[in-house]
């Protein structure tokens, strides 16, 4: 494999992470537009307290995703920037050895 390839492999990789970040996003729209009322739960919804129980989870849910939302975003943006920071140095080794490089 050669750099070039690992560089293209790593930002492939980000794409994908970025897709999954995405889908996660749409996964916490779609729990937060998922409420029930207390006749949602039949007779004996409304003073049982499952109105708030379902909310509490609803809110813990969408907690999480939220944070699969960040961090899937994280793994992708530090996949770039590894990928620069390896191309900045290989690019910095060539500049190096070009300038110390004496043909004879």
């Amino acid at each position: 494999m050669t750099l070039q390839a690992a560089f293209d492999a790593l930002e492939t990789e980000a794409g994908n992470w970025d897709m999954t970040s995405g889908e996660i996003s749409q996964a916490t729209q779609a729990v937060a537009g998922l409420t029930l009322g207390p006749s949602d739960f039949g007779w004996g919804g409304g003073g049982s307290g499952l109105t708030v129980t379902y909310g509490q989870v609803q809110a813990h849910i969408g907690a999480y995703l939220d944070g699969g939302v960040t961090e899937t975003a994280k793994l992708a943006d530090t996949l770039r920037q590894v990928s620069a920071d390896f191309q900045s140095t290989d690019q910095n080794v060539v500049a190096d050895m070009r300038a110390n490089w004496v043909p004879e």
